[in-house]
């Protein structure tokens, strides 16, 4: 099966990749250094800040885990070479929440990363250049 693609503009790239970077570099060296710290501790079993260590250890790694996979599916758009009388990556739209009555503009590239992030999203329906997405928060 092939992985989606995730379409990124090359300033989201760059802030993942320095992201990464830093997890790698100074992230894993910090969380280490507390595990080796709490290991010189004595006992293990009862002991709170290993436990917190290794958890943060685990964090630290799916996080790298999750970057490396989004960077290795990554697709470039250049913004410059966006359409946009189509909405697309570098677009900002106008969005009405219906329930409150109020209108923002956000960057459809926030709007997805936000909505990726948390898994919120459902298309409703589509009608010509407008989408109706279901937002459960």
């Amino acid at each position: 099966m092939q992985e989606k693609k995730n379409i990124l503009t090359y300033e989201g790239l760059r802030k993942y990749e320095e992201e990464l970077h830093d997890l790698k570099v100074v992230k894993r060296q910090e969380v280490a250094q507390k595990i080796k710290e709490a290991r010189e501790q004595g006992d293990l079993s009862e002991n709170a800040e290993y436990d917190a260590a290794k958890d943060e250890q685990r964090d630290i790694e799916a996080r790298i885990e999750e970057l490396e996979k989004i960077l290795k599916n990554a697709e470039v758009v250049v913004e410059d070479e966006v359409d946009l009388d189509k909405i697309n990556i570098g677009c900002i739209v106008k969005i009405l929440d219906v329930e409150y009555s109020e209108e923002s503009r956000n960057s459809i590239r926030s709007i997805l990363k936000e909505l990726q992030e948390h898994h919120y999203v459902e298309i409703e329906k589509v009608r010509g250049n407008k989408v109706i997405l279901n937002i459960t928060i």
